[in-house]
């Protein structure tokens, strides 16, 4: 059984990528991971909680994006969480929010999993060359 199944197998995962960035494209293209790699948990029948789809489509309404900010609301979704799944895109380990993330769930007792993009089967690193082919995800 692979570590992901193992994930899924004890209950709700916290999907922890990094977000902020001052370059606008790139704060799009990593919520755009985040949707494909809940997606392609959920085709793994997760339960999947994954902050950056949940908050990025609200700041066009005038919600900050700095973690400081979503810290409150996610720190209560984590508790419902049973453990957190990091995505290793770049910036993931200087990002302050994940860090913040990976402590509240290692405080709480709770399993941190680093994925790799390249952990992905062939198949899905294909769908996601046709989604994403300005990037390199193999």
């Amino acid at each position: 059984m692979s570590i992901i199944q193992e994930l899924i197998n004890l209950g709700r995962i916290y999907l922890a990528i990094p977000y902020s960035h001052s370059d606008e494209e790139v704060k799009e293209l990593r919520y755009e991971i985040a949707n494909w790699i809940s997606a392609y948990l959920m085709r793994m029948d997760a339960i999947v909680f994954s902050p950056i789809t949940h908050s990025h489509p609200l700041v066009k309404y005038g919600l900050p994006t700095g973690y400081e900010y979503w810290k409150t609301q996610d720190e209560s979704f984590m508790d419902t969480c049973a453990s957190i799944i990091v995505i290793t895109l770049d910036g993931y380990e200087e990002s302050n929010g994940v860090n913040s993330e990976i402590m509240y769930m290692t405080n709480s007792d709770k399993p941190v999993h680093y994925l790799n993009l390249n952990e992905l089967t062939k198949q899905d690193k294909e769908l996601a060359l046709m989604v994403f082919n300005h990037i390199n995800l193999v």
